[in-house]
């Protein structure tokens, strides 16, 4: 038996997706917060983003990313609006796999975190 069906697999009762270790809250515009998620094969990942839509409540994870930094040592932004530019720390090899990730890891936060998920009319009015 290897070890990824002992620790994780049907016969031990866990589920097959993603388990959020730790959710750090911070709404700022569409994002929501920070989770740490174990995904089945053993992979912890940090600092994944959890966002929300404002408008239509489409939720949605990004994987951790850090600021890009130019030669000078200074924060770059994006020329147009001035945001900072982030690269991710994480690839995917196809738009479908980043999706069925973000998925994953979003219904892993509804089951333990639901209200992580609020939309912000709903924040407002606790």
């Amino acid at each position: 038996m290897s070890d990824t069906t002992r620790d994780h697999g049907p016969a031990s009762g866990q589920p097959q997706g993603c388990a959020i270790e730790a959710f750090r809250p911070l709404v700022r515009n569409t994002l929501r917060g920070f989770v740490r998620c174990r995904f089945p094969s053993g992979l912890v990942i940090d600092e994944i983003a959890i966002h929300v839509g404002a408008g239509d409540g489409r939720a949605w994870a990004s994987p951790p990313a850090r600021p890009m930094i130019d030669r000078d040592g200074a924060v770059m932004r994006d020329q147009r609006t001035g945001k900072v530019r982030y690269q991710h720390l994480i690839a995917f090899s196809t738009p479908r796999v980043r999706s069925a990730w973000s998925e994953q890891v979003i219904a892993a936060v509804r089951a333990q975190h639901p209200e992580a998920l609020a939309i912000e009319e709903e924040v407002s009015q606790r």
